[in-house]
């Protein structure tokens, strides 16, 4: 005989929850030094438990959504700022070319570049190292400080019931 009141599926307990926050923040911490990849397998994990969390795990599942966002944010800066640098350091590399059209083009464009290096390269690039390096604290730094509050069994922030 079956129970009418079953569904087929047994809800997670509070313990597996606890386990995959665990996980989601393991991946996190992973995140800077494998492009990301882990990251997004994190915060999917974490919108998909969010919901049906008790109301601890479900203030870390929100955490970490936060964390991933932020992360992601520092990421996008990073790498536009990069593409704006090198693109304006490779539009200055064209215009010496073709500024400089004789047959040893390529000693006028080194001639060129030593006398003048763009500054909005450099400070692209600068950015770029700088929002990178962020990114990369910021995931580290947010994904112990959760794991450690979550083995206190202290929640982030205000709990939500």
């Amino acid at each position: 005989m079956s129970d009418a009141g079953s569904s087929g599926a047994a809800s997670p307990s509070s313990s597996d929850d606890r386990t995959l926050c665990y996980v989601v923040y393991a991946l996190m911490f992973a995140a800077p030094f494998v492009v990301g990849l882990t990251g997004l397998i994190g915060v999917v994990i974490a919108y998909v438990r969010k919901p049906e969390a008790p109301p601890l795990e479900a203030s870390h599942y929100r955490f970490q959504i936060r964390t991933f966002w932020i992360g992601f944010v520092l990421a996008l800066i990073a790498a536009l700022s990069l593409v704006v640098g090198v693109g304006f350091l490779f539009a200055d590399i064209l215009r010496y070319v073709f500024a400089n059209m004789p047959s040893d083009a390529w000693d006028a464009v080194s001639r060129e570049m030593e006398m003048s290096f763009p500054m909005v390269t450099f400070i692209g690039v600068l950015v770029s190292a700088a929002a990178w390096v962020a990114c990369g604290f910021w995931m580290v730094l947010t994904s112990i400080v959760g794991a450690v509050r979550l083995s206190g069994g202290r929640p982030i922030g205000r709990l939500q019931s």
